[in-house]
Parts: structure tokens; sequence; C-alpha cells
């Protein structure tokens, strides 16, 4: 049966790539006599309001940009009824990708768009947190800009653990935030350089989770909680468990499954929503959205 497409695309994404490859996409979604109505975002957020004020209208939402311009129509979904929210389909052209990771969605715009017309759905979770909803993950701490704006060559060569552990950043350099942490098991208190609630398979691509741990329709986040290291020993020793998956190391690195989190700082913490600006919150409470959303992969 045929379908009516919105097509949201972030002319910028990708170097500017998302011009070239518009033509391709756009035929490989109207296979089948389905309908595209194709809409350029101009500006920060405008994803969210299109989807908010239109996306009740089409059976399926696909957008062309990076994690955060899908990060956007997500926000724009959950404006609405759970009745009235279409599928979603992504086209992945940022630098990291983490969600298309999770999803199993093709890097190749045209494959991608045949997937969204072909596939089938899949209901994930949905994260609200720091005044908004995620797609896949809300952190804190160390660098924790480096994986969203370090170019991929550069990660490739180096990558973000890699960094830390060539010496780059030195234990003074690592600010701790003392934080009391809650979730549905406990409360956990101490001094903390990295976090991230999370819904993913990959975090800033560097950080992995087996699916075994990170099952996206689970109604829980993983929550990972990396320790101020004490020395250069503890130091290496995380740096060893991230690369590892080790992440229950000793007191050093926690990685627990909750449906909530509220944690709690002496002074406010900037936060990273789906790789954009989070905000700065001394109180950041996230809680997950089950099933919330379908997406075609």
């Amino acid at each position: 049966m045929p379908q009516n497409i919105l097509l949201i695309v972030n002319p910028v994404s990708g170097k500017g790539k998302a011009r070239s490859v518009l033509s391709g996409v756009v035929y490989a979604l109207c296979r089948g006599g389905n309908a595209v109505t194709v809409v350029m975002t101009e500006y920060a957020g405008h994803g969210e309001k299109i989807v908010a004020q239109r996306g009740k209208d089409a059976d399926v939402i696909a957008c062309v940009g990076g994690d955060g311009t899908l990060s956007g129509v997500i926000n724009g979904l959950m404006l609405l009824p759970p009745e009235e929210r279409p599928r979603v389909g992504y086209i992945p052209l940022g630098t990291t990708n983490d969600m298309a990771v999770s999803f199993g969605i093709p890097r190749l715009p045209h494959v991608a768009a045949r997937h969204i017309v072909e596939g089938t759905p899949k209901t994930v979770d949905v994260g609200s947190g720091s005044g908004g909803y995620f797609g896949y993950v809300m952190a804190f701490g160390a660098f924790v800009d480096i994986p969203f704006t370090t170019p991929q060559e550069s990660k490739n060569a180096f990558g973000w653990l890699a960094y830390l552990a060539g010496g780059a950043a030195s234990i003074q350099k690592l600010a701790p935030h003392h934080l009391v942490v809650e979730h549905d098991g406990g409360v956990l208190e101490g001094d903390y350089i990295f976090g991230a609630v999370s819904n993913s398979t990959s975090v800033a691509g560097l950080l992995k989770f087996p699916a075994s741990e990170a099952v996206l329709d689970d109604g829980l986040f993983e929550l990972l909680l990396v320790k101020h290291p004490k020395n250069p020993v503890e130091l290496n020793a995380e740096i060893a468990g991230l690369l590892s998956q080790n992440y229950n190391n000793g007191e050093l690195l926690t990685l627990l499954h909750t449906s909530h989190v509220r944690i709690i700082g002496d002074k406010p913490v900037i936060w990273t929503r789906d790789g954009e600006n989070g905000g700065s919150h001394t109180v950041m409470e996230a809680h997950v959205c089950p099933k919330a959303m379908q997406i075609m992969g």
C-alpha cells in the first residue's frame, strides 16, 4: 500500500553531502507509489518543530542527517500522542551515527532509504531527561565533547580512549564531579569523571556495549559510571576496562541497568544529549519511555 513519507533533510550534514544524495534517496523512497514530501531544516530545532506540526499526517517520518538530526525528529515525535506517532526512518550522514549502528541501518544512503520502505519496523525505547528526549545517550564528564567534535579520521587514527592513554590528559585535568546517583537498585555516591545514561550498543562510536547488555526495547537504560582515578595505575585500569568492555572493574567502573536515574551534583554538571548540548544541571533526572518509537531497519 502506498505511504505518505515526510522526509526531513539537514542540508549541511555530511559536509553538505545531503544535497548530492537527495535525488537517489527520494527515488528509492518513491518506489511502490509512495508520496514523498521533502522539507529542509533551516536552523537548530527546526526538525522537531516540523515533526510536531506535520508528523501526524505521515505514515513514515524519514530524516537525512546525523544523530542530532534524528534526535530532533524523536523530540518532535514524542510531542505527538502515541496513537498518532508515525514510523521513523533514518538515512545517516553524520560523523558517529551511533543510532544507525544500534538499529542495523546501512551507511549507504540509497540502501538505507530502501530499508525504510522495505524493512521491518523495530520498536525501541526513548529516554526522557534534561528537559527533552534522547534516542541513545545522556552523558557528562571528561572530554565528553571530544567524540562528537573530533573528525572521524582522527578518531580512527587515535581514538578517544587512546587519547587518554597516550598521556594527553593528566589526572589533574580529569576534574571529578561529586555525585549522588539514585537508580532502581539503590543509591551510589562518589567522585566521577564520566557517566553515560544510554540505550545503545554504541556511544560516540567508541564505547561499545554487547547486544546482550544493551537491549533497546527492555524498558531499561545502561548506566555507566567511571570513578575519578587516584593514580596512573587506576587510570590505566579504567582505560583497559573500557577498551575490553569489562565495565564492572572493581570499584573503578560500574555498569548497571535501570529504568530511572536521578543524578545530584554538588555543583552544576554539563551534559550532552545525543551528541548535542544538554545544558548544565545540578540535578539531572531521566526515565525510560518504553517502546515509544518504531524505527525502520
